[in-house]
């Protein structure tokens, strides 16, 4: 994520707070959004199943999971987009990263600083924190010193290791999950970059993702 690029928001609570239905809820929970944007004089509207979409752009892409009773809907809200700098860090080949290809993305794409420079940070956080609290008791709580010690736990024993970040394209030591090129579901093409995605041999010390991926390939 791109702390200077984009807001990143997570809402936590107990599933029956929210209609059954997936489009449902992401429709209440993105209607939040809509609404902040709309205090910072930017019309926007959900589009289902997942995305907001402001002057015919995508401005922000939701995710949402259930699980033992509790919803979890995780999100970004782009404020500033400097489409060919992301591109020139992501592992794509350069055939990719030309004029025109930029020029696609930035019509399918926005931002708060595209539609309105004037708009601080600032500005849309707090006007995130008011649309998401508007009629609901809250207080602001901090991150117990129990909870730290958890978040950097699990930090230790699973998602700083080479077997989590990996696990999609390592079945196993020695093995890789089957892989097929995946298609972006927003219409900016295949992720070819992942070809070349080296996994260090104490994840899977037989291989590389590269030849792993290749060989999938060839049985497409």
């Amino acid at each position: 994520h791109d702390s200077n690029g984009e807001i990143t928001y997570s809402v936590i609570a107990p599933e029956a707070m929210f209609p059954k239905g997936i489009t449902e809820s992401y429709h209440l929970i993105c209607g939040w959004i809509v609404n902040a944007l709309g205090k910072l004089g930017i019309a926007s509207e959900f589009k289902p199943i997942n995305d907001i979409i402001a002057s015919g752009k995508k401005i922000s892409g939701n995710a949402q999971t259930r699980r033992n009773g509790i919803l979890l809907q995780h999100g970004t809200i782009l404020y500033k987009l400097d489409v060919a700098t992301m591109f020139s860090l992501l592992k794509v080949p350069k055939e990719k990263i030309s004029d025109k290809f930029i020029q696609d993305v930035k019509q399918r794409v926005t931002s708060v600083t595209d539609i309105n420079p004037q708009i601080t940070e600032q500005q849309l956080k707090e006007a995130l924190v008011a649309a998401f609290t508007a009629g609901k008791e809250f207080e602001v709580g901090t991150i117990t010193a129990k909870e730290r010690a958890a978040a950097e736990k699990l930090v230790k024993e699973r998602y700083a290791s080479d077997e989590w970040n990996y696990l999609r394209l390592c079945a196993g030591p020695g093995n890789f999950a089957s892989f097929k090129e995946a298609s972006n579901p927003d219409g900016f093409g295949s992720q070819p970059f992942l070809r070349r995605l080296r996994i260090p041999d104490s994840a899977c010390p037989a291989h590389t993702a590269e030849a792993a991926i290749t060989n999938e390939m060839k049985k497409l």
